[in-house]
């Protein structure tokens, strides 16, 4: 098969592959959002795998929910309850109040007199304060309406890191400025969800004109942690101060993955604010409550059924965002921190991937390569997650399976287009291939002569099948010059085109021989000596049964050179001639042959075979075998018994592929 066609082709293919896939890459850019939405998806996938980690037992949750409203009536409530909610909380040494609620503008004069002084004397407050972002490096003057010195005594003592997207507050929600100067501290309560609209990360801070402002649950883990120090750099902040650093990883834009301890319910201690209340005052039910909120943070925030403040988390399709303020105060505390893997681990991962397809595709055929392919997509996706579990490492997975599944339909379809132009080929080949065996069988076909009249009305029969195009069988019917005849069966070793050429070779070593010996013993060695060097160096070697017929008186000379002993079909029935058997052509160069002699009766019939008369296998692989040729003998109607052997022999195989050549010669002798 000529190479250099498909050597232009593979060459031709893989550039146009490489451009392929060079395209398909370029498409991860062009769609970030669709991208992004996929791996923020398989993202929540990872969060649900791994399961929730333990809730703080120092965090409890205060809801405001159906059963608070139903008690203390609808919303919004006088703020004086508010009051009231706290100053219990305090008495009973919540060691934290943390409100998600913004008390923005006046209420009653007394409702805002009493909670401004219930969270003065508690000492222990932290409010929140609401703001619209802007995502940019430069700094957006914002008016704080009277609550500056409250946002002061909050601000991070770090400077704004250098980011390429700095969160920056805009538009604001404030509370009452007497009561957020009376706070504890302030932190944002502003959540920035991903483009989907779900909820996965906090921003731990956000530039107030040029200041770093902390959210409430950054504020809040400051407390429990006894923090002193906060230090903001690219990539995560520092908290130092009475234990060991913790180093929290954060986004470009300073915003932490949340790691949820379940949905809303599960992981922390939840009451609702109604019992508070109910318990104010009473000295028996502010023991228990207190048993259960002493020393720990309280979180207050809306719950009920209707509210506003609900949305959809990694965990949940909604619930009360709340939870996302103590699921991030939770990550802190049990630093229990997702991170996501840097650039160099995507692409080092990406690589190694695409890379293992590319050489699975050259070592493997279409359908295993499939196989490979999805097994190791499995696997990496596996390692992923087990990845995540393990360590919090979030590693692309949307993408680099993108990546991978370009280049594996690349691989395929150019593995696809070499096998077709291949096969193609093979096919041509083959075609060329088949015109000349169809010559060479025909050629072949000339070498087995006429089967002419011996005279005194003697006949002869011949019959040969190869079992490929051409085959290693020969017979050959030679007229003397004294009216007598050389007939000879031969069978080579082997079958198709080599043991054709060596029967051609036999053949012409024969013909040319018998012009000067006559009698078959001496002809057999002069063609032995003449073929035993060709022979012997592929260790071929050639049966032959060789005799001289005498139309005249019925004598046969004959040598039997390794081949299957002739049957005499008389009046008894079939008859094996006994004689002696001699070496085949090429086993000895000095062999000698001895020559037997016998006379064919008026009437009867010698029959000469190859041994693909006797071994001719059925669709069961069951050979033919000597009984059933003679009984085929037997029951021949025809003259010529040879026919019918040969009738016989094709019924055996039922046109199923022939397992060896096929020969057949019959020595007729007229009956007087």
């Amino acid at each position: 098969m000529n190479s250099y066609p498909l050597q232009g082709l593979r060459f031709k293919a893989t550039c146009m592959a490489a451009l392929i896939f060079m395209f398909l890459l370029a498409a991860i850019p062009l769609f970030p959002g669709f991208f992004g939405r996929v791996e923020s998806a398989l993202y929540d996938q990872r969060i649900r795998l791994a399961g929730p980690i333990s809730g703080s037992e120092n965090i409890v949750l205060l809801d405001i929910d159906d059963a608070s409203l139903r008690e203390l009536g609808k919303w919004p409530w006088d703020r004086s309850i508010h009051a009231k909610g706290v100053e219990t909380l305090s008495r009973c040494e919540a060691d934290l109040i943390v409100y998600d609620i913004v008390f923005h503008g006046d209420g009653s004069a007394n409702g805002d007199d009493s909670l401004v002084k219930a969270v003065g004397d508690s000492g222990r407050v932290i409010l929140p304060a609401g703001f619209s972002l802007h995502y940019e490096p430069e700094i957006i003057p914002i008016e704080l309406n009277g609550i500056q010195p409250a946002i002061d005594k909050s601000i991070l003592k770090t400077p704004i890191p250098d980011l390429p997207e700095t969160p920056q507050a805009d538009r604001s929600f404030l509370p009452l400025p007497r009561l957020a100067n009376q706070a504890y501290k302030l932190g944002h309560i502003s959540a920035a969800p991903d483009e989907d609209g779900v909820l996965r990360r906090v921003p731990l801070a956000i530039g107030i004109n040029g200041q770093p402002f902390p959210s409430i649950g950054l504020e809040a883990a400051i407390h429990m942690l006894e923090i002193s120090t906060v230090r903001w750099t690219s990539g995560y902040f520092l908290l130092e101060g009475k234990g060991h650093p913790i180093c929290i990883p954060v986004d470009e834009s300073g915003s932490m993955a949340v790691n949820f301890s379940g949905g809303w319910g599960d992981g922390f201690t939840h009451l609702s604010f109604a019992d508070v209340i109910v318990a104010s005052g009473d000295p028996e039910a502010e023991s228990e409550l207190k048993q259960l909120i002493s020393g720990k943070t309280v979180i207050i925030g809306q719950t009920s059924s209707g509210s506003t403040d609900i949305g959809p988390t990694a965990v949940s399709s909604a619930e009360p965002l709340a939870t996302i303020h103590s699921n991030a105060i939770n990550t802190i505390l049990r630093q229990s921190f997702i991170y996501s893997a840097p650039l160099w681990a995507n692409i080092l991962a990406a690589t190694a991937i695409t890379g293992a397809i590319c050489l699975l595709g050259f070592r493997f055929g279409p359908r295993r390569f499939v196989l490979a392919t999805a097994l190791l997509i499995s696997l990496y996706i596996a390692a992923n997650i087990l990845l995540f579990i393990s360590t919090g490492a979030v590693l692309n997975l949307s993408g680099i399976i993108y990546c991978s599944m370009s280049i594996f339909l690349v691989v395929l379809g150019l593995k696809s287009l070499l096998l077709f132009a291949e096969n193609e080929a093979r096919r041509i080949e083959r075609e060329k291939l088949q015109v000349q065996l169809d010559a060479a069988g025909k050629i072949q076909s000339h070498f087995w002569p006429q089967t002419p009249d011996l005279g005194t009305g003697d006949k002869i029969f011949a019959y040969s099948s190869p079992a490929l195009f051409v085959g290693g069988d020969l017979y050959d019917i030679i007229p003397l010059e004294d009216d007598s005849w050389i007939i000879y069966l031969a069978d080579v070793s082997g079958k198709g085109l080599p043991a054709a050429l060596v029967m051609a070779s036999t053949w012409t070593q024969i013909r040319s021989s018998s012009a000067h010996h006559k009698t078959p013993d001496k002809l057999l060695a002069a063609v032995n000596r003449n073929l035993y060097p060709f022979l012997v160096r592929d260790s071929n070697f050639v049966t032959v049964l060789m005799l001289r017929y005498f139309p005249q008186s019925g004598l046969m000379q004959w040598v039997n050179g390794g081949h299957m002993k002739p049957l005499i079909i008389g009046k008894d029935g079939p008859r094996e001639i006994s004689g002696m058997t001699c070496m085949p052509l090429g086993v000895f160069d000095e062999a000698e042959y001895k020559m037997e002699e016998t006379v064919l009766e008026p009437g009867e019939s010698c029959i000469m075979m190859s041994d693909g008369v006797t071994e001719a296998e059925d669709s069961e692989k069951q050979l033919l075998g000597e009984k059933r040729v003679i009984d085929a003998l037997l029951k021949a109607k025809s003259d010529f018994k040879g026919e019918a052997l040969a009738e016989t022999v094709r019924k055996w195989r039922n046109d199923i592929e022939q397992n060896d050549d096929t020969t057949i010669v019959e020595i007729r002798r007229k009956q007087n």
